[in-house]
């Protein structure tokens, strides 16, 4: 045989194994994503949303890591993707399902006009919030501040002499204690 195969990165598990730990995996996600929500609501500092530019700067990184890196990026793409979804907003599938929680509760149908109207105005807002998202995902990706050229980079100034401090001879050195 000619060429070369990778070793393998991971010990072969069965196939229950891997459909646990990707079960595993898929909540640890959710469980993310509705920390990293909890804490947009909440304001919380530290926390960003991206738009399209930014999951397609994701997904550029992730490929640049490797194909695994790429596939948990993608798993972990469709899993926000799908708990977006179930969220009550309009012009997705969580407000329908809202929507038939209220018809089932109050035993009367919502008039599709309104339905119609509110998954509109949802959709507007859908639109507008990507438009915002991807402007502001552009501002931050290509304008980066760039680094001066090194040819044109002078300093003035020169580092201090790097010191060390010994002890008086009269004084014994400290000692410090055994790490284990």
């Amino acid at each position: 045989r000619l060429g070369v195969e990778p070793a393998a990165r991971h010990p072969s598990a069965g196939v229950l194994v891997g459909i646990g730990g990707a079960c595993l995996n898929a909540w640890q996600e959710t469980l993310g994503l509705l920390n990293a929500l909890r804490a947009l609501v909440a304001r919380e500092p530290g926390v960003e949303v991206g738009g399209p530019l930014a999951i397609v700067a994701g997904m550029k990184d992730s490929i640049e890591r490797g194909a695994q890196h790429f596939v948990k990026f993608l798993a972990s793409a469709s899993v926000s993707l799908g708990l977006f979804n179930l969220l009550p907003v309009p012009a997705l599938d969580g407000i329908k399902m809202l929507f038939l929680t209220v018809e089932g509760i109050f035993r009367r149908n919502i008039k599709p006009r309104w339905q119609d109207m509110v998954n509109g105005v949802g959709l507007l807002a859908i639109l507008a919030m990507v438009g915002v998202l991807t402007i502001k995902d552009g501002l931050r990706l290509f304008t980066k501040k760039e680094a001066p050229p090194a040819e044109q980079t002078t300093t003035t100034e020169t580092p201090p002499a790097p010191t060390t401090s010994t002890p008086p001879p009269s004084e014994p050195a400290p000692q410090q204690p055994a790490q284990p």
